[in-house]
């Protein structure tokens, strides 16, 4: 089971909408290019039909999601690290700060600052409170963290 923050969840649901937007376009074109002919040789028709089932897949892989998983809810002590949790930490080599959200997999993108809960950092800071110092293993090898701030 997934969980989702209400940001992610309400993303999913709104690429939902769009699809079945995108979907009702698709199966036009469909039609219409199955009127065209003969379709085995309809390179139009496979391309359509490819499409459609795409967004489908898209489709029912976003409505499992979505059935599936459970909203976050920030835990009552919220000095402590769990998914939906921004987070302020400090690296102890080089004193640089961070600030990211800790996330699920699904939503995790390190450009927008949502880090997932299976990367190092998000293990190593998982169930950690305000104040404590952990250890992030990496490929990299290991860094010192120290986390600043918890806010939900």
């Amino acid at each position: 089971m997934h969980t989702l923050t209400h940001r992610g969840k309400q993303t999913l649901l709104n690429e939902k909408s769009e699809l079945q937007k995108k979907r009702a376009e698709a199966l036009v074109d469909m039609v219409r290019m199955r009127e065209l002919g003969d379709l085995s040789e309809n390179a139009g028709y496979r391309a359509a039909k490819s499409k459609l089932r795409r967004i489908d897949a898209r489709l029912r892989w976003i409505h499992k999601i979505t059935s599936l998983s459970k909203e976050v809810i920030a835990p009552k002590d919220t000095r402590l690290v769990s998914v939906g949790a921004c987070i302020q930490i400090k690296y102890l080599s080089d004193s640089s700060v961070h600030t990211f959200t800790l996330v699920d997999t699904i939503e995790s993108d390190i450009s927008q600052g949502f880090i997932s809960v299976g990367s190092p950092v998000g293990r190593a800071l998982m169930s950690r409170r305000k104040g404590d110092v952990a250890v992030i293993r990496a490929p990299q090898g290991e860094r010192e963290i120290v986390i600043l701030d918890v806010k939900y």
